[in-house]
């Protein structure tokens, strides 16, 4: 992950470290993505494109979201988890964990 270097630095105590999907944290020996241990590292994952995502959110009808918590540092995982999948306008908000939503979505997987 090009990017990883320029964010890990900008971690701070408290942060929280927001995935849409979790190929970066359970592929950590590709990618190299290890959050702190003093961040909450979550996930929601739309299931549909970002255009759709969009789309409903302004129809107000929303899109399923799959959402998990990786690392709770401060207590409030779960709490700002879901509150971002509600953010995002998700219809439906559904548990996963970040190696089941690698594996269901993973090329790999689709080819079974």
């Amino acid at each position: 992950m090009a990017t990883w270097p320029k964010i890990k630095p900008c971690l701070k105590k408290g942060d929280a470290l927001y995935f849409s999907h979790g190929f970066s944290i359970v592929y950590k020996e590709q990618t190299n993505v290890v959050p702190p241990p003093e961040v909450d590292v979550i996930l929601v994952a739309p299931k549909g494109s970002g255009a759709s995502v969009r789309k409903n959110f302004l129809d107000g009808s929303g899109i399923n979201s799959s959402y998990a918590v990786f690392q709770d540092a401060t207590g409030r995982a779960l709490e700002r988890t879901l509150a971002i999948g509600i953010a995002i306008g998700s219809g439906y908000l559904f548990p996963t964990t970040f190696q089941q939503e690698s594996i269901r979505t993973s090329p790999a997987s689709a080819a079974c």
